[in-house]
């Protein structure tokens, strides 16, 4: 299952809020153990913990301080919020890979925006060495259907424990959860 720091998300799904917009709702485990019920507010108002938040804010510090300290939403990346997005996310791209596996395809390329979403399956295993190589024309043509001047998050899994992330002061934040700037990608910060 998609894990950060420990914490992951089982039995999720989404609903219309009041303006049409997605809404999740999950069932929330910290370190195997339930912790409860996990709700984003469908009028817009702060994401709603049974009581977890606590233990959620403790691991979101974690996260921040393997994070970037240039890149531009570091300072958010305590909140317990954006860390139940970025984990949201990564059960997304987890569900997504599952579905392509089990149609022969062995690895994934992830792209979004924030409003769109789309990605790319190989038949190969696409080796960190050079995987901007073999897939900066498809992340091209991917970027194409993003908006402009805007920031994207861009995933790469080539198995199932590309899907347990661990980030803290040792383990540096992995390129997806780091919204970037279209323009030269820095391969260093990108961890398979």
């Amino acid at each position: 299952m998609a894990k950060i720091n420990g914490v992951e998300i089982k039995k999720y799904r989404s609903f219309y809020g009041h303006e049409g917009e997605n809404v999740a709702e999950a069932i929330v485990y910290i370190d195997g153990k339930r912790a409860g019920v996990w709700s984003q507010d469908s009028w817009g108002g702060p994401d709603r913990y049974d009581g977890f938040e606590d233990k959620v804010s403790e691991k979101a510090a974690l996260v921040q301080a393997g994070f970037p300290k240039d890149d531009w939403d570091f300072h958010l990346q305590n909140e317990p919020d954006v860390f139940m997005q970025n984990l949201l996310l990564l059960a997304e791209d987890e569900k997504n890979y599952k579905k392509m596996r089990r149609q022969g395809f062995r690895s994934l390329i992830t792209m979004s925006d924030g409003y769109h979403y789309s990605y790319i399956a190989y038949r190969k295993v696409l080796e960190k060495e050079n995987f901007w190589d073999e897939c900066m024309i498809d992340l091209v043509g991917l970027k194409q259907e993003m908006f402009k001047n805007k920031r994207l998050r861009i995933g790469a899994y080539n198995c199932p424990e590309d899907f347990a992330v661990v980030v803290d002061q040792d383990h540096p934040a992995p390129y997806w959860m780091t919204r970037k700037k279209w323009g030269p990608i820095d391969t260093k910060s990108y961890t398979v």
